[in-house]
């Protein structure tokens, strides 16, 4: 991290507290909901089920209040086998991530749901150890109503893993993730200083012990960013809390507060968004945009750094792409900010021409599964020769979408890009196809994280969350359906 980053950082942490709350209400309370239910978010249309809650202010010594509560829900002979087996596949990925025995844990996730105006800073930090392996959720109560969660609610938010690398340097971790409706609020702003009611004097041994504790908080939060990025397990550490939001977050004054409002912020900041309804079909643009995203957000990564002056990552740059502590988004609903981006979408389109690549299956497959994939390809003047610089591929079963994957020229798994051929294939078996079948028939077929495409990817930058429930898809849908089909999703599970 460069150390004018550092120094700006302790300035601002000199002048506060760790305390980040706004009026006090009831303390912490935590609440078991649904000890039974196990989250899925490999299903491309998962909406996490809340297996507890903690809703309420987060004072100092609800550690010690909560955890004999979280205890008792560990121990119920519903849930025990399962977290304790989803945290040994944790360990378990960190040495052999390829091993294959660990899928069906993958889908065995219990959640959180938050719903807290904040607190304490260094309190939050220590319930979310007890909430390890856990999804974080800020989503909608059992009404219907939007939950809010700031301050050191949403810190305790991010203490989550965030769902998978795709944008990051190791992609074939698995992690629980963070979950925010559209709906929902997720806040932060700078500690506030506080002491006691009726205080009107301050001494020189309590300016000097909350300045002291200032530091102490700065310092926690820099802990969870990365100090030396080469290192592999800082690369990690820092895409679970990236440093600009801890900047943004040291920045916002107390009084304020910065808000997630946009796809941009949501994906920048590892945060999944979900509510949101499906498009009604998959179009080039939707998946063009999908490429650019992904295309474009890989390169932050280091190890992609060289690759970042390739055509297609410089000309995703037009569709407002910033990366990390880049430019502000444009307003949403300025006059032909979305009409502008989708004409740049559609201009991509045109360079790097989309087609549908029918995936080498046996003829005759009566199982139900098709894989189809969708190439952008373009004639390099300067190689003379064709080159693929993104493909989807799609995997359906029974005309229901159960996975897209996406491949970029700068991410993992790239082998279908490379090949020096004008009609690239991948090739499936007999053998494989029942397979398969047979996977999704009894529910252990599992999408790779590597390179797994939410639909949420599908959508503009500066859509504002806000704004999700009200056709996020117009203009993107009016393109050509790449499969010939309507998107059809398997029934939530």
């Amino acid at each position: 991290m460069p150390g004018r980053w550092l120094l700006a950082a302790i300035m601002i942490g000199a002048l506060l507290l760790p305390c980040l709350n706004s009026p006090s209400s009831a303390r912490a309370i935590f609440t078991p909901l649904n000890p039974g239910v196990r989250n899925d978010p490999t299903q491309l249309n998962f909406t996490p089920v809340c297996n507890a809650q903690l809703t309420g202010t987060i004072d100092p010594g609800d550690y010690e209040l909560l955890k004999p509560k979280v205890d008792m829900f560990m121990a119920d002979p519903r849930v025990a086998p399962i977290v304790s087996a989803i945290r040994a596949q944790m360990e378990a990925f960190s040495t052999n991530p390829f091993n294959t025995d660990l899928k069906l844990i993958d889908r065995q996730f219990y959640a959180l749901c938050l719903s807290s105006k904040g607190g304490d800073l260094k309190e939050a930090r220590r319930l979310a150890t007890l909430f390890d392996g856990w999804i974080m959720v800020v989503g909608l109560d059992r009404q219907g109503n939007a939950q809010e969660c700031a301050s050191a609610c949403a810190v305790l938010f991010m203490q989550g893993k965030r769902r998978d690398g795709i944008f990051t340097s190791n992609e074939y971790k698995r992690y629980p993730g963070r979950y925010l409706h559209y709906k929902s609020r997720l806040g932060f702003h700078a500690p506030r200083l506080e002491f006691p009611a009726g205080t009107q004097k301050v001494s020189v041994a309590e300016a000097e012990q909350a300045y002291v504790a200032a530091l102490t908080s700065v310092q926690e939060l820099l802990q969870d960013a990365p100090s030396d990025y080469f290192h592999e397990d800082n690369k990690r550490r820092g895409e679970d809390f990236p440093d600009d939001l801890i900047l943004r977050l040291l920045t916002t004054p107390p009084a304020m507060m910065h808000w997630v409002e946009t796809m941009q912020e949501a994906v920048q900041w590892g945060i999944e968004v979900y509510g949101v309804a499906p498009p009604p079909a998959l179009t080039d643009r939707h998946l063009m945009l999908a490429c650019a995203n992904v295309a474009y957000k890989r390169c932050n990564q280091l190890r992609t750094l060289d690759r970042c002056a390739d055509e297609f990552a410089v000309k995703s740059t037009e569709l407002n792409f910033a990366r990390i502590g880049a430019f502000k988004l444009p307003q949403s609903g300025a006059a032909g900010t979305r009409a502008a981006e989708i004409d740049k979408i559609k201009a991509m389109t045109a360079t790097w021409a989309p087609r549908l690549v029918p995936i080498m299956q046996p003829t005759g497959n009566a199982n139900g599964v098709l894989i189809e994939g969708v190439l952008f390809e373009h004639k390099s003047p300067q190689f003379g020769s064709k080159q693929y610089p993104c493909g989807i591929v799609a995997t359906w079963h029974r005309n229901q979408l159960i996975n897209l994957e996406i491949q970029t020229f700068n991410g993992p798994w790239t082998d279908w890009l490379r090949q020096p051929k004008d009609s690239p294939q991948m090739n499936y078996s007999v053998e494989e196809l029942a397979k398969l079948e047979k996977q999704i028939a009894t529910g252990l077929y599992r999408a790779d994280s590597a390179n797994h495409l939410r639909l949420t990817r599908l959508l503009l930058p500066n859509n504002r969350l806000t704004e999700l429930g009200q056709d996020p898809w117009s203009g993107l849908d009016a393109g050509t359906n790449m499969f010939g089909r309507p998107l059809a999703l398997p029934p939530k599970q």
